[in-house]
């Protein structure tokens, strides 16, 4: 299991897939996808070039549109594996505002920027920054993307201003594994969650830990409030969301009474807080948190491993298997959220890694298990 931070805007991710799954996947899918741009690149470098503080002038962010899309293939691909001198496994994808991407994988956190619109289709994204990191995991950000942070090695979290340092800060070591990330889009504070139970804040301007409490049991898929006032976490175990203010006072707690399956995915916020989304094995149920009332249930043909939501909270993006030409191949699949309509579905040809809408909700990235990344148009 891979998992992969989250913080109010941005979703924590996990690949949950039956073995047997994927090899009737590698044994029956036609190679016969034909992407509309392939390139391929020496984007991850050397895990020991040391990242620069001097960034590239930003863009926009809009993905450049093929003359000709075909219905159903992905706008831009990206070839993150070949000719790299120190192959990674990368795990996690996070789309940042003003054309970035920003990738983790097992050689640490890469920075990269997209192509200006109007660029030729060879153009390729500019390496920008790079932080050594061992095995990191719950890559987080803000809102603006310009705070990032992250566990490395399950127990130390690590924090990194891109606008103000060449250097990601160590900010706190865990003696128990740390199990729940998130970053205050507001005040810049950071919160973790240990498998002991504790819940940490963090203050960015003092560099000290601000406010502690102690939970009966550890807590994942921590999410800051819009307004920064307030976080929440989950607790696996009873399938229950709590609420709390920042200094630990408990506001509202949301259980899902109604799971078949007790085997908890996750339960992921939306950006603005009025919903959450229970995550099951194949099953999805969106709850009204003002409510806790449980609102649209969505199914999928087998376990979703990954899942996103649309910044505006008015879809969310899961990845799963489904059968497709009498074969199983993976896919993604886009949901209304209001609604729980099925709205799009883009078929993988390698198993989901990590997906993330674009800060504009026009596009999806999707990053697959061998180093491939696709971008899809959601307007088309």
């Amino acid at each position: 299991m891979v998992v992969v931070g989250e913080s109010g805007w941005v979703l924590e991710t996990r690949i949950l897939m039956k073995k047997s799954v994927w090899l009737n996947i590698l044994y029956h899918i036609p190679w016969i996808w034909v992407g509309v741009l392939f390139v391929s690149c020496s984007l991850i470098p050397n895990p020991f070039v040391k990242p620069t503080a001097t960034l590239s002038p930003t863009v926009d962010g809009t993905i450049p549109i093929h003359p000709n899309p075909k219905s159903g293939e992905p706008v831009m691909s990206l070839d993150l594996s070949a000719n790299q001198e120190n192959p990674q496994v990368l795990t996690s994808l996070l789309w940042l505002p003003n054309g970035r991407f920003v990738l983790s994988g097992s050689g640490g956190i890469n920075l990269f920027q997209l192509p200006t619109t109007g660029l030729q289709p060879q153009a390729v994204p500019a390496f920008r920054a790079q932080v050594a990191a061992e095995n990191p995991t719950l890559l987080a950000s803000t809102p603006d993307g310009l705070e990032l942070a992250w566990i490395t090695a399950g127990r130390t979290v690590e924090y990194w201003d891109t606008a103000q340092a060449a250097n990601a800060s160590n900010i706190a070591a865990s003696d128990s594994p740390i199990t729940g990330l998130a970053l205050n889009p507001n005040k810049k504070d950071l919160a973790y969650s240990t498998l002991q139970g504790e819940i940490m804040v963090w203050d960015s301007d003092s560099h000290q830990i601000s406010q502690t409490w102690q939970e009966n049991a550890w807590l994942s898929d921590l999410s800051f409030s819009p307004d920064g006032q307030n976080l929440a976490g989950v607790d696996p175990s009873s399938l229950t969301a709590t609420i709390y203010t920042v200094d630990g006072q408990i506001i509202k707690r949301l259980e899902w009474t109604e799971a078949v399956n007790p085997a908890l995915l996750g339960a992921f916020f939306s950006p603005d807080w009025k919903k959450l989304a229970w995550v099951s094995q194949s099953a999805v149920q969106f709850m009204d948190v003002e409510t806790g009332k449980n609102k649209v249930l969505i199914g999928h043909e087998d376990a979703v491993g990954s899942v996103a939501w649309a910044p505006d909270s008015t879809m969310f993006a899961t990845s799963s298997t489904k059968t497709s030409g009498g074969d199983i191949t993976a896919a993604v699949l886009i949901w209304d959220s209001n609604s729980g309509k099925l709205l799009q579905t883009f078929l993988q040809v390698s198993p989901v890694q990590s997906i993330s809408f674009a800060p504009d909700n026009l596009s999806l990235a999707v990053l697959d298990v061998v180093g491939q990344l696709h971008v899809w148009r959601l307007d088309q």
